[in-house]
């Protein structure tokens, strides 16, 4: 019947033909999500016998320490067909043999009623006798004692003093309905805690073997706690051990949030966190004058009396505390069983937290591979583009040089090589993203970062959206790639943009903040220091807790098909943790977003970029054989090169480098190839021209990502390399500086 199939029933041939309860539940598989088997615990008859005449837990006042006062005191069970379910003291071999016909045997089978009085037993025997029925199994709970011992100690005192006795007499009489009752209660209690413990167990195993979240599963196993003890409240933290704090996953009763004080509590803090620290369990029904318990005043207003605190441990590693508060005394055997059921919630909490792991290691090695074919694509993607940003850079430049300073065309020329070169920027941060190229950081002012990007931004939100930027009341310098950090606002603003469509208001602060420990125990991360925060807010529809959960994982989008890739976050997530910072989110739905980025505050002076005209210096006449397989990259570095005085001889791939190298080798000073180059490429083309010339100078250019550059060794084994796009400048202050074999600073 599925997963709420628990079933008690009788089982009437049970252990050696003799009837026993069953208790079955079902038994699921969590990686087929279909039932496999049935578990089935049963309590033999002859047990349960034990259980009622105390037997068993005579420490819990068991009604077996009453019963010795009394020769023919039984307690018994009767099942629907009338038969003694129980071992009689007056019948031999009367389990199922045994017809009980009697006045409360018929009274609660028919009426469900109970009965207390004087009646004929299953003898024919006048006793004094209590009955309970019980529903779910229509069996009879009973406890009797025979009429003449009750009465005869009366009896006797009736014959010495007739009117005094015969008033104890009515008093006895009525102590004796008294005592029944008493004892068939404690009967009844014993059942019923034992029926407790069951469906307690059987919650929480239901709970612990259910697919969720972990904050799911504790919740049921909280209200579990609450619904079987009848206690006030209760409340599962788990053990965060890198930030050694409880965290509070679940709550039920009268207290149903998980925020507040409690919800991190430190180890060693309150008296929870005191549990966590000793391992050991905190038990009290004195809560009002407990010094542990500091909050008298609440306790003595919402009538506290116990507290019961469980250190959730497995093979001595702590993974949680389990803790429930109660309005009355809590007896022993409901403290064995919170201690058996704290075992089963730690053991459900470590295996629901190796699931999650092993769950997350899956999705980071899926992840891992759509992110190395993302680097694949990008690498071949950017020698492409990096080739045509080459192009428009160089004639960029030799434009601008072209061109007088006092002429408007420059401002043109200026905006297109700014453009250039955020594209640039652009393509080196998809292959940072992607690990195929790494950031290159100096340090910058953010103040500077954040005015730069003012004008982008402003034409990307569009105009029914406000854009406020707040730098810092101090100069902040950081170590960053300022493309990169320019990338990660502009990802922010659009993912603000696409979360306000009805228009809003987009705020960019920054301050400088001291990280301590307590932001370290909030979090779950840092380092001790001085940071500059960076708060991107805006007042969009917001996202609940579960989109926060995923919002940096890569290709995870919250937009329709077509309009999110799911990579704009995780880019900035990957950029910012590449500079050593780190990054979250605070958000509720409808209440907008706050994206917080923290960046090490650095000691330095910034690096400015100057806009230069081209040294003399730098110019040149030696010989280049320059070799590149792409036309107009090639046309435009002989332009660049000629331009400085330079002569070049242009090869089309490695064997036309050779050949041409062949025919000039004396004259030729300077080797200018690409790496990746049809037929040969630049790395066997050097090689075969070194056999002929050993000393001849080499600089390597390319447009592919530094993995592959990585991968033909040319970084690896210190050759001289230049990565397109380059300006004029970039290109002639290398080749001089491996012609002049110095260091040219600019």
């Amino acid at each position: 019947k599925g997963k709420d199939a628990i079933t008690l029933v009788e089982n009437p041939a049970g252990h050696e033909g003799m009837p026993e309860l069953a208790v079955s539940a079902p038994i699921f598989s969590m990686s087929k999500k279909k039932a496999i088997g049935v578990l089935v615990n049963t309590i033999r008859l002859s047990e349960l016998n034990k259980i009622l005449s105390g037997e068993y837990r005579k420490e819990l006042h068991s009604i077996l320490l009453d019963k010795g006062r009394w020769k023919s005191m039984e307690v018994y069970l009767v099942n629907r067909d009338k038969r003694m379910l129980t071992n009689s003291i007056f019948v031999k071999d009367a389990v199922l043999k045994q017809i009980v016909n009697t006045l409360p045997v018929v009274t609660g089978l028919t009426t469900k009623k109970e009965v207390a009085e004087f009646y004929k037993d299953y003898r024919g025997v006048m006793v004094a006798g209590a009955s309970k029925p019980i529903p779910q199994l229509e069996w009879i709970l009973l406890t009797e004692i025979d009429e003449d011992e009750i009465l005869s100690f009366m009896k006797l005192m009736l014959m010495s003093a007739p009117i005094p006795a015969g008033i104890i007499i009515i008093a006895g009489i009525l102590l004796f309905i008294t005592f029944f009752k008493t004892a068939r209660m404690k009967a009844e209690n014993t059942l019923e805690e034992q029926s407790c413990l069951t469906a307690l167990s059987t919650d929480i195993g239901i709970a612990l073997t259910q697919h969720g979240n972990l904050m799911d599963i504790l919740q049921k196993c909280a209200e579990s706690l609450v619904k079987n003890f009848d206690a006030a409240f209760a409340r599962i933290w788990t053990f965060n051990k890198e930030a050694n704090v409880l965290e509070l996953q679940s709550s039920a009763g009268i207290y149903t949030h998980i925020d507040g004080p409690h919800s991190r509590i430190p180890v060693g803090m309150f008296k929870i966190g005191l549990i966590a620290e000793e391992r050991k369990p905190i038990l009290t029904n004195s809560v009002i004058g407990d010094p542990r318990v500091p909050d008298q005043e609440w306790a003595r207003q919402t009538g506290m009396v116990s507290f019961a605190g469980y250190p959730l441990i497995v093979e001595d590693r702590l993974v949680g505390v389990m803790a429930i508060f109660a309005q009355k005394p809590l007896p022993e055997v409901t403290l064995k069983a919170l201690a058996a059921v704290s075992d089963s919630i730690a053991l459900g909490i470590e295996r629901k937290q190796i699931e999650d792991e092993q769950k997350l290691l899956r999705e980071q090695l899926y992840h891992s591979q759509k992110l190395e074919s993302v680097g694949t694509l990008a690498g071949g993607i950017a020698h492409d583009f990096n080739n045509i940003l080459a192009v428009i850079i160089g004639y960029g430049n030799l434009l601008e040089k072209s061109v007088e300073k006092n002429n408007s065309s420059q401002i043109y020329i200026q905006k297109i090589l700014k453009s250039a070169e955020r594209a640039t920027h652009l393509t080196q941060g998809l292959l940072a993203f992607s690990r195929k190229q790494g950031s290159r950081q100096k340090p910058v002012s953010i103040s500077r970062i954040l005015l730069t990007v003012n004008n982008l931004l402003l034409r990307l939100i569009g105009e029914n959206i406000v854009l406020d930027i707040i730098p810092a009341n101090k100069d902040c310098v950081v170590m960053v790639d300022c493309g990169q950090m320019e990338q990660v606002l502009i990802n922010l603003a659009t993912n603000a943009r696409d979360a306000m469509p009805n228009g809003g208001k987009l705020i960019i602060r920054a301050d400088i903040i001291e990280l301590g420990s307590e932001f370290i125990r909030t979090h779950g991360y840092g380092e001790i220091g001085a940071y500059v925060r960076i708060s991107v807010t805006d007042t969009g529809i917001g996202m609940d807790k579960e989109t926060q959960r995923r919002i940096f994982q890569p290709f995870f989008t919250t937009k329709e098909v077509g309009k999110g890739t799911g990579l704009g976050l995780s880019i900035v997530y990957g950029i910012i943790k590449t500079h050593g910072g780190y990054i979250n989110v605070e958000s509720e739905p409808g209440k907008g977003a706050t994206f917080r980025i923290y960046l090490p505050l650095i000691k330095s002076t910034v690096e400015e970029g100057k806009q230069i005209s081209l040294p003399a210096y730098l110019n040149g006449t030696e010989m280049i054989l320059l070799a590149e397989d792409e036309e107009e990259v090639r046309n435009l570095t002989k332009s660049l090169l000629e331009e400085a005085g330079y002569k070049v001889i242009a090869a089309v791939d490695g064997y036309d480098t050779i050949n041409k190298f062949m025919e000039n080798k004396d004259n030729i000073n300077l080797l200018l190839l690409d790496v990746i180059m049809p037929k040969k490429n630049g790395r066997e083309a050097y090689e075969e021209i070194r056999k002929i010339r050993p000393d001849i100078k080499a600089l390597f250019m390319s447009g592919y990502s530094e993995s592959v550059i990585h991968q033909n060794t040319i970084i690896k084994e210190g050759l001289h390399f230049i990565s397109k796009p380059f300006s004029q400048t970039m290109l002639l202050k290398k080749v001089r500086e491996i012609l002049d074999n110095s260091i040219i600073s600019i």
